[in-house]
């Protein structure tokens, strides 16, 4: 069981109960939709992993449900996480600017 989306910044994430993680995801445009019906037609497999509600995981890491369930912590949480995102991007952007 997952929870609903819940939007942090300009980013959505949920909680994967099941596995005690949390999801950075986005929906799937009908573009990416439409790209895996030709994708599956040609090679059988999708090329997004679009779940049952529509969604496309990003990447996931682990949280406990009580933390997930306290808005303060989980918010606290997130923001870390986003921060990370944030400079990860930066320094793949530098990279690319250098090196090409």
């Amino acid at each position: 069981m997952k929870s609903k989306a819940y939007k942090y910044g300009r980013k959505e994430f949920r909680y994967d109960y099941e596995n005690g993680l949390v999801e950075w995801v986005t929906k799937a445009t009908d573009e990416e939709r439409k790209d895996n019906e030709e994708w599956m037609k040609k090679y059988n497999k999708p090329l997004w992993d679009i779940d049952e509600d529509g969604y496309i995981k990003i990447d996931a890491v682990g949280l406990s449900k009580e933390n997930w369930e306290h808005k303060e912590m989980r918010d606290s949480c997130l923001r870390y996480w986003c921060d990370e995102i944030e400079e990860e991007t930066r320094c793949l952007v530098n990279d690319f600017i250098m090196f090409g």
